[in-house]
């Protein structure tokens, strides 16, 4: 209970991902001095996990260059008692470990990007001493949000959608944008799902149309044709196209070739959604990093305004007409919470600290005179009516933010719920 009603588990399909894993040694874990200078060598974690990096002359080649000179191998066991096997994957060594740290949990991750699989492996290191924090030791104030900003539009661009909004203590300031190339891949994704929504539901409903009536059929397709009209799933579809293909019967050519033309259609389009979506994200992020990584590499902390991201996403979310509607569709594109973690993780990494501060009416408060003004709609800036100064209006709040730093205000307590996280029930195990 999250409140007076229930607050159940709501249903998710298993769509092959998953997870496995675990903590290594409850004191700390597992100390790999040095491995990225390990020679043949396997590093075992406990009684049921283990590290092998291959020797150096095996991964790097007098020709090889690039990811090729990564090449390493991990390994893991899994299993319970007499029951346990060695599992190994391919893995590129790409981020050597410090020196000095230890290892408290390891897991390995599967993820589908349309068909393909991608397996990952995230070591949870522990260092000794935390990374030197930089030698100015200031702060720097971060406004995120998901404006459309017409300041940065070049000629013959569509608009640039502003993603963060960054002032100093030392006087230096700055914007991060997604540009229309960063916004065009997000948004290509989108069009590509709606392409998939649209070409799905015409060949869904001729296909029942054509099973309504027949007594010829197989028993697993007559079962499927009960609640076919009702699918919403192409993941359905196609996994009804595939048992199709090893069952054929008699007189099911015509219904079979236009099943199967969709779902030969539908998966192409399907990866190149995913692998759009991805590669996209992956731009994102890494534009989120490079500014995460010069700002820590400025300043020791950085400061935020304590908006609940989820809560805003959610009132959005109850509306998706009008304005709610484009600002739902621009938030994903900016994804402020996503933007958040990563530059408290670059601070934090670094040695450094993230705030989080109470922002109420900090971007209508102007950061000169104090007066408050009214709040201009989509604008990214305005004319203070106190001091008449022309103002940024993300760099106003990172300025009151700055202030109420100084001044040693910080963020409201805010109620904790019952259940912070989503506990999802799986039938599917």
């Amino acid at each position: 209970y999250d409140g007076p009603e229930a607050d159940d588990p709501r249903f998710a399909r298993w769509t092959g991902e998953g997870q496995m894993g675990g903590q290594i040694n409850p004191g700390g874990g597992v100390e790999l001095d040095g491995i990225e200078n390990a020679s043949g060598i396997r590093m075992v974690l406990r009684d049921n996990k283990e590290i092998e990096i291959l020797p150096e002359e095996k991964r790097r080649g007098p020709e090889d260059d690039g990811r090729r000179r990564c090449l390493s191998t991990f390994s893991m066991q899994v299993g319970k008692r007499d029951l346990l096997a060695w599992v190994s994957w391919p893995m590129v060594y790409h981020r050597p470990i410090p020196k000095g740290a230890t290892i408290p949990h390891v897991s390995v991750y599967l993820r589908r990007i349309g068909r393909k699989e991608r397996w990952t492996v995230q070591l949870t290191l522990k260092l000794v001493e935390a990374r030197t924090t930089p030698v100015n030791g200031g702060a720097v104030a971060v406004d995120l949000g998901w404006k459309k900003d017409n300041s940065a539009i070049v000629p013959g661009a569509k608009g640039w959608l502003r993603l963060a909004s960054w002032v100093g203590d030392d006087g230096q300031r700055g914007h991060l944008w997604l540009d229309d190339h960063a916004i065009g891949g997000l948004t290509k994704a989108n069009e590509l799902r709606g392409v998939r929504d649209k070409n799905f539901e015409p060949v869904r409903d001729a296909l029942a149309t054509w099973l309504a009536g027949r007594v010829d059929l197989p028993k697993w397709l007559a079962e499927a044709r009960q609640f076919l009209p009702q699918w919403k799933s192409q993941e359905r579809l196609r996994r009804l196209a595939e048992r199709w293909k090893t069952d054929r019967f008699d007189g099911d050519a015509e219904a079979f070739d236009a099943l199967e033309a969709w779902r030969y259609h539908d998966e192409h389009l399907w990866n190149w959604e995913a692998n759009q979506r991805e590669s996209s994200l992956l731009d994102r992020r890494e534009r989120l990093r490079v500014l995460s990584a010069k700002l820590a590499s400025q300043y020791s902390t950085v400061l935020f305004s304590d908006v609940d991201y989820r809560s805003m996403a959610k009132s959005l979310d109850e509306e998706d007409e009008g304005d709610n509607g484009r600002a739902r569709t621009l938030r994903h594109l900016a994804a402020p919470g996503v933007a958040r973690e990563i530059i408290s993780g670059a601070f934090k990494a670094r040695g450094g600290q993230a705030i989080q501060l109470d922002a109420k009416n900090m971007t209508i408060d102007c950061h000169m005179c104090g007066h408050r003004n009214e709040r201009p709609e989509g604008a990214t800036s305005s004319i203070c009516g106190g001091c008449g100064k022309s103002r940024d209006m993300d760099h106003n709040l990172a300025l009151n933010l700055l202030r109420a730093h100084r001044e040693g205000r910080s963020a409201a307590p805010k109620a904790e719920v019952a259940r912070k996280r989503e506990k999802v029930l799986n039938p599917d195990g």
